[in-house]
């Protein structure tokens, strides 16, 4: 095995100094390969410098291909700084706009936001082309937007805005024969949303997104629909019913007037959410209030127990349902119906406990033992007779409207008759009626006002 690798180890040695006689010259058998590398490098670069003046041939017999830094119909002197010229004499420069809803990712009532996914278009004139060569509209890369004079337009309220893009962002650029430029950008815009819960749910909320140029009065340039506004008509919103509207408007700060477009994005919430998870529940626990005034007044932990567990879980429910609406410093519908339903519900607590102390035995008890302590004070004795009497005369009986007393004598006399336990009675009998027919009409009015608000349309100003 060593000798194997002594011979490996000679021959490695007689190789490295091997030498090539080449036009009577000795040349290292080393040296013979790195200039074949050197070689071969050079045919390589030949090759690819042929290939690119074959690829800088072909676009430049193509005028749809890139010139230098600039496209070939760009003049030398073009300055994107620069407003373009007006297109007639006395007129003003036109910005004409498109603006497609292609959905409606996010609406924030807690923040009074909305996200919108926006298809923008522009198209305007710039005289300074020289299109004299285009036979057709020429798509451009995007990212060439940066080589032409752009309009400086920006949306209101606008708190984020994002590109859409895959591996680059959703864009189009084309140039027209006739000097028209047309640029065409996908893009989420997240925009501040004002809104009024004065009326939730019912409510109809309006949301504006507004652009305008931000350094270009209406001197140098002026907004126009290039088309009204479209929505996709699959956008599904969770409570809401969408419709649009276009407007168009002047914004005139420190007496500088501006052109403006707006889309009105008109917001109509479902009830069905809040028919089934707060006004029907509410209704019930009412109904329950209601009917706990058919429970005889005497079964006290019956008729309690029922009171206060309704009022109980009509409070739970209505905490649950408020963490999941906006919280404002003003009365909502929402909160008004929950308030008169405690009220309702709370009334029936009320009004038992107020039964409960008038038909209580403690007072007229305490009257019957102060009559007798006179009687008994008194220098003649009591006939057991009479204090017999005395009781069955309707002191202890609740049903019995009067009740009497004896003297040492035997005779029953009248005195005051009951009338607490009348008085309960009473209301007892009249709250059966009053309450549902108080509660009908509080719905009346609550559904009749809010209702006409809720179909009406908005005001568009």
């Amino acid at each position: 095995m060593f000798f194997k690798w002594n011979i490996i180890f000679l021959i490695v040695q007689l190789y490295s100094q091997l030498e090539i006689v080449v036009n009577g010259k000795s040349i290292d058998l080393e040296d013979l390969l790195a200039e074949q590398k050197r070689q071969n490098e050079l045919i390589s670069r030949l090759l690819q410098n042929q290939v690119n003046l074959q690829r800088v041939s072909f676009r430049q017999e193509d005028p749809y291909y890139r010139r230098g830094k600039k496209l070939f119909f760009m003049p030398d002197d073009y300055d994107k700084r620069r407003l373009p010229p007006r297109v007639k004499e006395g007129e003003v420069n036109k910005i004409h706009v498109s603006i497609d809803i292609y959905g409606i990712p996010l609406l924030d009532e807690k923040l009074e936001e909305i996200m919108l996914e926006l298809k923008i278009s522009h198209m305007w004139a710039d005289l300074r082309l020289n299109t004299s060569e285009m036979k057709r509209p020429l798509e451009l890369e995007p990212t060439s937007i940066s080589d032409f004079w752009t309009p400086d337009s920006y949306f209101h309220h606008v708190k984020a805005s994002n590109e859409v893009k895959i591996m680059t962002p959703v864009a189009s650029l084309r140039v027209r024969p006739d000097k028209i430029i047309q640029y065409t950008k996908i893009i989420l815009v997240t925009l501040g949303c004002p809104m009024s819960f004065y009326n939730y749910p019912m409510d109809n909320q309006i949301c504006r997104l507004e652009l305008q140029s931000f350094g270009y009065d209406m001197n140098l340039i002026n907004y126009t629909w290039m088309r009204p506004p479209q929505m996709k008509k699959d956008i599904i919103i969770d409570n809401h019913d969408v419709e649009i509207a276009d407007y168009t408007f002047e914004y005139s700060p420190e007496g500088i007037r501006f052109s403006g477009l707006g889309i009105r994005i008109e917001l109509k919430r479902h009830l069905g959410f809040h028919i089934t998870q707060s006004y029907i529940p509410s209704i019930i626990f009412v109904a329950i209030a209601w009917m706990s005034f058919h429970v005889p007044s005497d079964v006290v932990p019956g008729r309690m127990v029922l009171s206060v567990t309704t009022l109980l879980t009509l409070i739970s429910m209505f905490n649950s349902v408020r963490s999941l609406t906006p919280q404002v410093s003003y009365m909502k519908a929402l909160d008004l119906w929950v308030f008169v339903c405690l009220v309702f519900v709370f009334s029936s607590l009320a009004e038992y406990g107020f039964v409960l102390y008038l038909t209580s035995r403690s007072g007229w008890q305490k009257k019957v033992d102060a009559d007798i302590r006179t009687i008994s004070g008194s220098d003649r004795l009591v006939n057991p007779a009479n204090f017999l009497r005395l009781i069955s005369g309707g002191m202890i009986q609740r049903t019995q409207k009067n009740y009497s007393t004896a003297n040492m004598n035997g005779v029953v006399s009248k005195v005051m008759p009951k009338t607490k336990e009348r008085v309960a009675y009473s209301i007892e009998y009249i709250i059966k009626i009053i309450y549902p027919l108080a509660f009908f009409g509080f719905n009346y009015t609550y559904w009749t006002y809010y209702l006409s608000r809720y179909s009406n349309k908005l005001d568009p100003s």
